[in-house]
């Protein structure tokens, strides 16, 4: 990889017909995938539609689902509110990693402030979080920290953006 985003990694490892590497976005709070990698089972992360966020699915509000989120990944989606709120309230809901679904097109990096996050959080693309949900439940990942950078012209695949974004 190439100078641009700063690119971490998500490999799938069940199941078997999407098993591969994905480029994910890294974030500016909590802390990052250890180096052998963090793998768990990932699980749809939801929340209430309410004032905080509409979407059932976006974790602007306290997880309602934090029996199925403990001890493994939750995807949730971007929007409405920031990226620390999605990562505090799944970590809230004993979540072990966070992978944030982009709504558009690409990879971003996450900013944000918040100490009290001490679990890691990556970003997807749309394409890809789509694909992720699609196989969920069966979807088994490990989380790998940023190693490089990534170019808007690297084989790895587009950068979006070279500065993190807020939700």
């Amino acid at each position: 990889m190439d100078g641009g985003v700063t690119a971490g990694t998500v490999k799938v490892n069940a199941p078997g017909g999407i098993a591969g590497y994905f480029t994910a976005g890294t974030a500016s709070f909590g802390s990052q995938p250890p180096v052998a990698g963090l793998t768990a089972n990932v699980v749809v992360g939801l929340d209430p539609s309410d004032g905080a966020g509409v979407l059932t699915t976006d974790g602007c509000s306290p997880l309602t689902n934090a029996a199925a989120v403990t001890g493994n990944i939750a995807i949730i989606d971007r929007g409405t509110c920031g990226f620390a709120v999605k990562v505090k309230n799944a970590q809230d809901a004993g979540a072990v990693g966070v992978i944030i679904a982009n709504n558009v097109a690409g990879v971003l990096n996450m900013s944000g402030v918040d100490p009290t996050i001490v679990i890691p959080s990556v970003s997807v693309s749309l394409a890809d979080a789509n694909t992720f949900k699609a196989n969920i439940p069966g979807l088994n990942v490990s989380l790998y920290p940023a190693g490089d950078t990534l170019s808007s012209f690297s084989s790895a695949g587009r950068a979006a953006s070279t500065a993190p974004r807020s939700a």
